[in-house]
């Protein structure tokens, strides 16, 4: 008789810094682009044939302690009023000062004075930005005769987008593994307390660095099993980022391969462990949900989905309102993740949260707060009379499907 595991992956990453970092589809950051481009274009102090900032790393070190509206909603008002532009100047030099230690403790020392020159001249000119898209053009010299409140309304509406909200973005996660009867989730980039509180209460969780495992509790149960783990348990950790979970008949896994090109490299060293790890335990049921930032391919004795290069699992879009220059608004479009067994696939689709068939929209949006699909599968066992083969269902279960499987014998 054949069983059947229901198991889904998804990247949890969406924002990782300001809210206008991506489009989602809306017509206003279509807007605010447009108009950040015509104003970077006007002003000679940004223009030039040789014009880039690529300061990616200076917003992951300084981020929320920048002065700026793209991480704070009242910055440019004081006590009810603008600031001009040589005050808000002003106050971003002292909140660098302040901060200092961030830059000092950083391993990458990415904060040379030219990077934070042009980092200043960005805050300067989102700041213009966004006063300009909410009154229309305006006078620096009369900038304090403004209300402000209009413009600390747009800028709290952007900062309350539900793709910025990690609990918001966890409770869909749970809610879609137990609308969908989930026997595992796998996901990655998912390095946030919290999760023990909302996953459901018939699953368990297992965490290392920032991938995890959701799995049901009554059909994996976890095998301390000190041999394996000395011979694959380090191999597992794909990229130092991946956990894995044991039990007598399943090995699962959820990855994250580098963003870099040698992920290829990863991806065959991954192929490699496993070629081992079936020849070692060849009852093991191995379940991987990877995001393995390319498109694996066929490899065997492996099912892997998606099985074409013609499926999208990611779909976004910088805007310039952000640091990487170089970036901007090039249209990525790619498979990037994968379940890959050595069961039989049965079904399998991408899917947004909410469940419906994946487009080609934007992401991450109000309707998937994440900028990977979800990619879903269904697998199938067959159960036979060998205790190893059976999925590591309760007891009884357990029992009713060796009967069945003797007596078909």
């Amino acid at each position: 008789m054949t069983a059947h595991i229901k198991v889904a992956t998804l990247n949890f990453s969406g924002i990782n810094n300001s809210p206008f970092e991506y489009h989602d589809g809306t017509e206003v950051k279509k807007k605010l682009d447009e108009v950040f481009h015509r104003l970077l274009l006007e002003d000679k102090i940004y223009s030039g044939p040789d014009f880039l900032w690529k300061h990616g790393k200076v917003d992951m070190v300084f981020q929320k302690e920048r002065y700026t509206p793209a991480y704070q909603v009242d910055a440019g008002v004081v006590r009810g009023k603008f600031l001009t532009l040589s005050e808000f100047s002003l106050i971003w030099d002292y909140e660098y000062q302040r901060h200092l230690n961030l830059f000092e403790s950083s391993k990458d020392k990415p904060c040379t004075q030219e990077n934070l020159d042009r980092t200043k001249l960005f805050d300067l000119l989102l700041y213009r930005t966004f006063i300009t898209y909410v009154y229309g053009e305006f006078d620096e010299t009369k900038l304090k005769d403004l209300d402000p409140k209009p413009y600390l309304a747009f800028n709290r509406e952007m900062h309350s987008k539900s793709y910025l909200v990690n609990e918001k973005k966890m409770e869909r996660v749970s809610h879609f593994v137990e609308e969908h009867s989930l026997d595992v989730m796998f996901v990655q980039e998912a390095g946030f307390e919290g999760w023990d509180n909302i996953v459901p209460t018939t699953h368990g969780i297992k965490r290392n660095n920032d991938s995890m495992i959701i799995y049901k509790k009554d059909v994996f149960r976890p095998d301390d099993n000190k041999g394996f783990e000395e011979t694959y348990g380090t191999k597992l950790n794909l990229n130092n980022d991946s956990v894995h979970l044991l039990t007598k008949s399943h090995l699962l896994v959820s990855g994250h391969l580098t963003s870099k090109a040698h992920n290829v490299e990863q991806a065959a060293e991954m192929f490699e462990v496993l070629d081992s790890i079936m020849k070692d335990h060849p009852h093991l049921h191995i379940i991987i949900g990877i995001d393995a930032n390319h498109y694996l391919g066929g490899r065997e004795p492996f099912n892997i989905f998606p099985d074409t290069d013609k499926c999208i699992t990611t779909s976004k879009q910088r805007t310039y309102l952000q640091l990487q220059y170089n970036k901007s608004n090039k249209l990525v479009q790619e498979v990037k993740d994968a379940i890959l067994t050595n069961l039989k696939i049965t079904k399998s689709r991408i899917t947004d949260v909410q469940g419906k068939e994946a487009t080609s929209s934007l992401l991450p949006n109000d309707n998937h707060p994440y900028d990977h699909l979800v990619v879903m599968c269904y697998l199938e066992i067959i159960v036979s009379g060998s205790p190893k083969k059976f999925l590591d269902l309760d007891p009884q279960l357990r029992s009713e499907l060796s009967k069945k499987s003797q007596k078909d014998s």
